[in-house]
């Protein structure tokens, strides 16, 4: 099921875009995305290793088009991580949304 989730079909952006990681009960983790699609991200996280594939997270952080700030928080499944990285995979279930999401990351290229 990992090799299915960690399949990308859209080319990430490289980026450097402070994040916050929620991880169900546990505290909440700063981390720095340094790329980003419509699908999903990779994150750069010192303890990575400790949250666990096909965990659900929700990850938050602001992007900026046209002026216009767009603070995002999404749900997203752990596809890997490494020691100081994580893969996610946004979880959207909204089409509207991912055209918005789409749009946005679209200018980051």
């Amino acid at each position: 099921m990992s090799d299915f989730l960690n399949h990308r079909l859209s080319s990430r952006n490289p980026v450097t875009i402070p994040t916050l990681i929620y991880h169900q009960n546990d505290n909440t983790r700063s981390a720095t995305i340094t790329d980003l699609s419509i699908e999903g991200a990779y994150t750069l996280l010192d303890d990575a290793k400790q949250l666990p594939i096909n965990d659900i997270v929700k990850i938050k952080f602001t992007l900026t088009k046209d002026n216009e700030t767009h603070q995002l928080l999404l749900p997203a499944i752990i596809v890997h991580h490494e020691t100081k990285g994580l893969g996610i995979m946004f979880i959207n279930e909204d089409q509207e949304f991912g055209q918005i999401l789409d749009n946005i990351v679209a200018s980051y290229s």
